[in-house]
């Protein structure tokens, strides 16, 4: 029996889909982007600047793979998350990372919950005022219907920085294109050229 399992363990492993691989390709004819290849066959791709894989979130109707990027503004340091489905397409688009001359900065770790539907954004906030002022909270994500979509488990306060992240987090979901395999440049250019929410 055990010769049994030891002879069969090459073909399991054979059989075991490829992980996700994050690789930046271009030269002198193709633009430079860094791509994700996903083991559907199907590819992402986004800016090369610090691109890594984060995660894979394994959730009960597919696996989520989770990729930063760069996308500094002007005056400042920052990276986007990508959650992308397997067939290749970008579900959500989020502030992972910002920090300005000014030394003001955010932060944003994401981890799958236990019950493997929903995704929680930990973010935390810092801002030089006439003393620092900070703030810490979690935004979460829902899978349904094959998306990705906001699913705050209780009235966001008035006022705070989540509040105020909120509603461009609305905004960035309303404009994002279906079957998008690629980061939109106009939703780029809103993260890159609109003022963090946090900073004013």
């Amino acid at each position: 029996m055990f010769r049994r399992l030891f002879l069969a363990a090459p073909v399991l492993a054979a059989a075991a889909p490829a992980p996700p691989r994050l690789v930046v390709a271009g030269g002198a004819v193709l633009p430079l982007a860094a791509c994700l290849f996903l083991p559907s066959g199907a590819v992402f791709s986004c800016p090369p600047g610090r691109a890594r894989l984060v995660a894979v979130l394994r959730l009960r109707l597919m696996d989520i793979t989770v990729i930063a990027f760069a996308a500094d503004p002007l005056g400042g340091t920052q990276d986007l998350l990508a959650f992308v489905a397997p067939d290749g397409t970008l579900l959500a688009l989020e502030r992972h990372s910002w920090t300005s001359q000014n030394e003001d900065a955010f932060g944003t770790g994401c981890s799958m919950l236990p019950d493997r539907t929903n995704i929680a954004l930990e973010r935390h906030a810092a801002r030089r005022e006439q003393k620092w002022r900070r703030e810490g909270w979690t935004d979460y994500l829902r899978m349904e219907q094959g998306g990705l979509v906001d699913a705050p488990v209780r009235p966001v306060l008035a006022g705070t920085w989540q509040s105020a992240l909120a509603r461009e987090r609305q905004q960035c979901a309303a404009m994002l294109p279906a079957g998008q395999h690629g980061v939109p440049g106009r939703l780029l250019a809103i993260l890159t050229t609109a003022a963090p929410p946090w900073s004013g």
